[in-house]
């Protein structure tokens, strides 16, 4: 019905130094079905790919399935290409009982392919960019705790 219409879509970006950011763009299915957005790079994610990057997002709506697509892209071209598919599964207490077993572990997976490419990245001389710390963009519970600093005189 009208109700099961796809909204909006929020890409969640994180980093693995614990910052996040949400872009939240609204759902304008293509005539295949699918959602296709274009949004500039705000959030420092990679030291190795710098700040001036386009993402293209493509994601179709879930249903059976689920399929997501990334490309970041520089002045050049596609720079890197990422896809994450996925299929529905009943919510049931045994489903949520096994997504709980098995999601730390993927995590940890994710957390250790990500450095060990960073590695791998460093070790072949790739330029790296440093985090730019305080330049960073303010998440909602970084706000709330600049906020009370700023009440009670405090900067750090």
């Amino acid at each position: 019905g009208a109700g099961d219409r796809l909204e909006s879509v929020i890409y969640e970006v994180k980093n693995t130094f614990g910052d996040q950011h949400p872009y939240v763009l609204p759902a304008e299915p293509g005539a295949d079905g699918a959602v296709r957005h274009d949004q500039v790079k705000e959030f420092f994610v990679s030291p190795f790919i710098g700040m001036d990057q386009t993402y293209r997002f493509t994601i179709r709506p879930p249903g059976a399935r689920l399929a997501l697509r990334i490309k970041q892209a520089d002045a050049r071209g596609d720079y890197l290409i990422a896809t994450q598919s996925g299929a529905a599964l009943p919510l049931t207490d045994a489903t949520l009982a096994r997504i709980a077993l098995r999601t730390p572990w993927a995590m940890l997976k994710v957390i250790a392919a990500i450095h060990w490419q960073a590695l791998r990245l460093w070790l072949k001389g790739a330029k790296f960019l440093g985090y730019p710390g305080e330049d960073r963009v303010i998440q909602p519970a970084d706000s709330r705790r600049q906020a009370a600093q700023t009440a009670s005189g405090s900067t750090t």
